[in-house]
């Protein structure tokens, strides 16, 4: 079946009732309370852009500010929501919320209270449960339930339990209406950089590539990026999370673009690296090949049943051996020369957030949990070569792997007369890939990763050649 925005949104009361039927059938003898996000004050009377919770949105559908869902099997009314209904003022200013019976409808609601009586309200609703499943990293709910818990009447529930997990192990697999809401973020993420490739030329400063990204971004229907856009030329693109977007770009220098529209809270996460003028010099290119080598090897280990951990391993044996090829290790086996250059750990789940939920084992030698299809992860493998890279080098190497300083010192002073030709490249290749029941789909495709596809896209006119 073929998902598009209006087919998901009426279909959508469906799916959220699945996934709390799910929620439910876990509960045992319990209850269930998640609360929205707040509005935070940006300065004055100006809130920062509102951006619903995640997990609470997965179940609900519902983005109304600090909104309480309550979850209850047993009862005639099992789902409760809790909002926050209009007034006068916020009428007037634009900023009206749904009344009462208003929301029960739009999120197919047993029961629909007003917030301001939530406290009174959920002393009934938990009394005589077993047991509570809250956020446990909300503090104002964990002193909301602590405090209407120990009220006079009523047996208090046995045990208290974090909802976060069991939410989050659901929404590690995504649904095929999941799916196609990314593939629009990621497409628009590749029309964005597609485009930015093409306007970018030396002098242009970081902030007039990213308003090209943002500008094709909009015209898409993704009016928000699912998180800072880096935009990094030169030395920038050797800071893994550089966000300031300022600097000027220079001829012969690299632009780094980790980027990642979202649409309908659904979002992409995908990394190029080019050359500003259109044309990798020899050091570039070789580096850029490593890394897109390392990502080939990691991607054929993206399958159903192979733990993620395999993935990294792949890539980190293709890197390894091409540093000691290039001189830039003195051991292709070293358990720790080669973290001069990037960290090994490649992969995370993509979703609703940029970081989604789900547990993959870890960095753990035994391999950690398998694959599973639906699951969508990224592919990012990267290189860095900068003085902070080296600085940090010689602080963690003793504290972290036990390694001399003399050791450090002198790795450090054998391969730094290569090291110099490659200061200040920083490269990172990063693609969104599904894996399918057999194998997996690399979702981002339509941005080019090969060098002579990058060269020959920037080397078209852009419409904002200026």
């Amino acid at each position: 079946m073929i998902f598009t925005s209006q087919s998901i949104a009426s279909a959508g009361n469906e799916i959220y009732s699945e996934r709390r039927d799910k929620v439910m059938t876990q509960l045992e003898g319990g209850v269930a309370i998640l609360q929205n996000t707040p509005v935070y004050a940006r300065n004055s009377d100006v809130d920062y852009v509102y951006r619903t919770n995640s997990d609470f949105y997965y179940l609900t559908g519902c983005d109304l500010p600090q909104a309480v869902m309550v979850l209850i099997p047993e009862s005639k009314t099992p789902f409760v929501l809790f909002i926050d209904p209009p007034s006068a003022m916020a009428d007037i200013w634009g900023t009206g919320n749904y009344t009462l019976s208003a929301a029960r409808a739009a999120f197919s609601a047993d029961t629909v209270y007003d917030l301001a009586d939530m406290e009174n309200k959920l002393s009934g609703l938990i009394r005589g449960k077993e047991e509570v499943l809250y956020d446990f990293k909300s503090e104002a709910m964990h002193e909301l339930i602590q405090r209407v818990s120990t009220a006079r009447w009523g047996p208090r529930p046995d045990t208290f339990r974090d909802l976060l997990p069991l939410i989050h192990e659901m929404r590690k697999v995504k649904s095929a209406a999941e799916i196609e809401l990314m593939r629009h973020a990621i497409n628009t993420t590749c029309a964005g950089l597609n485009e930015s490739m093409k306007a970018v030329e030396p002098e242009m400063y970081e902030y007039e590539v990213q308003a090209v990204l943002e500008y094709v971004f909009r015209i898409k229907d993704c009016p928000f990026n699912g998180f800072p856009p880096i935009v990094a030329s030169g030395p920038n693109a050797t800071i893994m999370h550089y966000e300031k977007n300022k600097r000027q770009m220079k001829d012969g220098e690299l632009l780094l673009m980790d980027v990642g529209a979202e649409y309908n809270y659904y979002g992409a996460d995908i990394t190029r690296t080019f050359p500003v003028n259109g044309k990798f010099t020899k050091e570039q290119a070789e580096i850029y090949q490593l890394v897109l080598d390392a990502q080939t090897a990691a991607l054929d280990s993206m399958i159903p049943g192979v733990p993620a951990y395999h993935c990294h391993k792949a890539a980190d044996k293709i890197i390894r051996d091409g540093l000691f090829r290039l001189g830039l290790i003195t051991d292709p086996n070293t358990t720790w020369q080669h973290l001069l250059y990037y960290y090994p750990w490649i992969n995370h789940s993509l979703g609703m957030d940029v970081h989604d939920a789900g547990n993959f084992g870890g960095r753990s030698r035994s391999g950690g949990y398998p694959l599973e299809a639906g699951v969508v992860m990224t592919n990012e493998p990267a290189l860095y070569f900068g003085e902070r890279w080296i600085e940090s080098f010689r602080r963690a190497m003793p504290r972290r792997h036990q390694i001399e300083p003399d050791s450090i010192e002198a790795f450090l002073e054998q391969i730094m007369p290569v090291y110099q030709n490659y200061m200040d490249i920083g490269i990172r290749i990063e693609d969104d890939v599904l894996i399918t029941p057999d194998g997996n789909e690399v979702l981002s495709k339509d941005t080019p990763r090969q060098i002579d596809e990058i060269e020959a896209l920037m080397s078209e006119k852009s419409h904002f050649k200026w």
